[in-house]
C-alpha cells in the first residue's frame, strides 16, 4: 500500500487503523516502497518472512488495542479488526492492482517452483478445455481436471498470503499424475504414426 491510500478509506476507525499499521509497517521496513528488489520474488521473499510482523505486529494487535481503548471487549475488539481488515483490502487491491498482481504471481510461482511449469499448465490448461468442448475424451478432460486442479490449488494457496507447505504438497500428487498423462498420450500417438 502507499500513504495515500488512506484517502480512498471513509470510515473514521478503519482510517485510524489503517495509519497506524501503515506507519509502523513503514518504520519497520515492511512496505514494498521501503527499499527497491531486484524482482518480484524478492519482495515476495520478504513479505513472507515478515508476515507475522506486518498482520500481528502492525494490524491485529494495535487494531485491537484502538477497539478496546473505544470501549469494546477483548472479544469484540478482536472480531472488530477483521471487520476493518474486510473493508479495507479491497480499497488496497484496487488501489495497487498492478503490484499486488505481481506479488500474487511471485506466489504463485513460489509455489510450483517454475515459471516454466506455470506456463506450460496454463497452455495445457486451455487447449485441453478447448478439445473437451470440441470432442470431449477421457485424456482430454482428465488432463482438464489435473491442470485445473493443480493452477486453481496454487492461486488459493497465493491468495492465503503464505506458503504453506502442506498445501504446497497437493500440487505434487497432481504434477506427476499430469506428467504421467502426457507421457501416456505422446507414447500412444507416436505408437499409432509409426508404419510397423
Amino acid at each position: 500500500s502507499t500513504e495515500s491510500d488512506i484517502n480512498a478509506i471513509k470510515n473514521v476507525d478503519d482510517r485510524a487503523i489503517f495509519k497506524q499499521a501503515y506507519q509502523k509497517s513503514f518504520k519497520n521496513g515492511w512496505l514494498q516502497e521501503n527499499k527497491k528488489r531486484d524482482s518480484y520474488k524478492a519482495y515476495y521473499e520478504d513479505f513472507q518472512s515478515n508476515l507475522d510482523y506486518i498482520c500481528s505486529g502492525s494490524f491485529h494487535k494495535p487494531g485491537s488495542d484502538y477497539y478496546l481503548s473505544k470501549g469494546y471487549e477483548y472479544d469484540h475488539s478482536r472480531a472488530q479488526v477483521e471487520v476493518s481488515a474486510k473493508a479495507i483490502y479491497p480499497i488496497l487491491v484496487k488501489n495497487n492492482l498492478w503490484k499486488y498482481t505481481q506479488l500474487i504471481y511471485a506466489s504463485v510461482i513460489h509455489g510450483l517452483k517454475s515459471h516454466v511449469l506455470f506456463w506450460l499448465l496454463i497452455v495445457v490448461l486451455f487447449v485441453s478445455a478447448f478439445k473437451t468442448l470440441v470432442k470431449p475424451t477421457k485424456n482430454s478432460i482428465l488432463i482438464l481436471l489435473l491442470t485445473t486442479l493443480i493452477v486453481s490449488n496454487a492461486l488459493i494457496v497465493s491468495l492465503a498470503s503464505y506458503s504453506v507447505m502442506r498445501l504446497e504438497f497437493y500440487h505434487y500428487p497432481l504434477i506427476c499424475l499430469f506428467w504421467v498423462i502426457i507421457i501416456k498420450n505422446i507414447i500412444t500417438s507416436a505408437r499409432l504414426k509409426l508404419p510397423f
